[in-house]
């Protein structure tokens, strides 16, 4: 057995917050064996709940047992292996930190399910809803995150968790179908974890439609596995977006790609001509930019240190647009100041100009200032 080949990008995103030293955590890891057990009978819901749930176990912990029903146990079994080939698959784990997925399983404490719009996670086995790939995706990630707290944290929970993701309360929508919808055109913005999610979930979806760009300029590296669910050790060095399109194949929607930024993107093209853009990159340049070229709709997605969010911004509502969200930091600089580096002039001189004559005798002033052949124009200063 050993430690995933992305252990020290895994140790740099835990460290802190367990406040465990490097050696430490790599021996609470190696001592530690993780389950999922798959039941007989196994839904859309359960099959997703049961791949999300082994690819995030893969991502940390060195030793799993995947158990249960053959085909689907094997199945997520190599999915382990892919995403990370140290990985040891063991013949059992604790009940305590097993997950249940479907039903007939045994030798589970955890049964993560979704109920139509519904996520939940229980301590007996559950009955599921209507097929939906988001509330499944979410059920998934609260068994994580309860195995996670058993292990490091020393808290075993014993209440249900049930969440809407219609309004966060613990039942609207559970009976709901999805309904068929066309995305339209829609601008995609960066393939990284937070773009990695939408896409797997989005992937599972037989009712939605429409067209994507994928814009994403960079190639997945090694520290990247630790978090992005589309992602396995053979596909260290591709283009993010050509595997975002390769997992999108599956659905409905069609996909071009482009391996730009969204500011070389839209400076080729002459601004952006599509309703919706999708964003989740990792600087506030580029956020600012998406909202300078007035899309009807941005949907901004995030991560922290600490927190996640998502925040919707409406061209037509009077509401916070994505730029009022992320300010540049620090004191920005002055038209005069701007004016200064522009022209080649002291910001002493500069100040002098602007609150005098600059403006009305233009011409004299920039022939006297830089020497050059007076143009009767208003000068057009590109930094202001």
């Amino acid at each position: 057995m050993a430690l995933a080949p992305f252990f020290e990008r895994i140790y740099s995103a835990l460290g802190g917050h367990l406040a465990v030293s490097r050696d430490d955590l790599s021996t609470a890891l190696q001592g530690v064996t993780v389950g999922v057990a798959c039941g007989d009978h196994v839904s859309d819901n359960d099959s997703w709940i049961g791949e999300l749930s082994t690819n995030l176990l893969a991502r940390l912990y060195p030793r799993i047992a995947i158990t249960g029903a053959e085909q689907q146990a094997a199945s997520l079994r190599n999915l382990a292996l892919n995403i990370n080939p140290e990985v040891e698959i063991v013949a059992e784990a604790p009940e305590s930190l097993t997950i249940g997925i479907g039903k007939g399983t045994s030798s589970a404490a955890l049964f993560p399910s979704a109920n139509g719009w519904v996520a939940k996670l229980g301590y007996s086995q559950n009955e599921g809803g209507p097929p939906n790939p988001y509330s499944a995706g979410a059920a998934a990630t609260f068994a994580a995150a309860e195995v996670f707290r058993r292990i490091f944290l020393k808290s075993v929970s014993s209440d249900d968790v049930s969440v809407s993701l219609l309004n966060f309360d613990k039942t609207c929508g559970a009976e709901l179908d999805l309904p068929s919808s066309n995305l339209g055109d829609v601008l995609f913005v960066a393939v990284g974890a937070v773009g990695n999610a939408a896409i797997w979930a989005l992937a599972r979806d037989a009712r939605r439609h429409g067209h994507f760009i994928l814009i994403d300029n960079e190639q997945l590296e090694l520290s990247n596995l630790q978090r992005y669910v589309l992602a396995s050790y053979k596909d260290i060095s591709r283009q993010k977006v050509l595997l975002g399109r390769e997992v999108l194949n599956s659905s409905r929607i069609a996909v071009e790609t482009v391996t730009e930024t969204l500011e070389s993107f839209s400076e080729m093209n002459g601004g952006i001509r599509t309703p919706t853009l999708c964003i989740s990159v990792d600087n506030i340049a580029s956020r600012r930019a998406a909202q300078a070229l007035l899309p009807k709709l941005v949907i901004n997605g995030w991560t922290g240190d600490r927190a996640l969010g998502v925040s919707w911004h409406v061209f037509s509502r009077e509401a916070a647009c994505l730029a009022c969200l992320y300010q540049p930091h620090g004191e920005g600089v002055s038209q005069t100041e701007q004016a200064a580096r522009a022209l080649g002039l002291t910001a002493e001189r500069a100040a002098l100009l602007w609150v005098t004559e600059i403006w009305g005798q233009t011409g004299r002033f920039l022939h006297r200032e830089l020497g050059r052949e007076y143009v009767p124009s208003v000068p057009k200063f590109s930094a202001l």
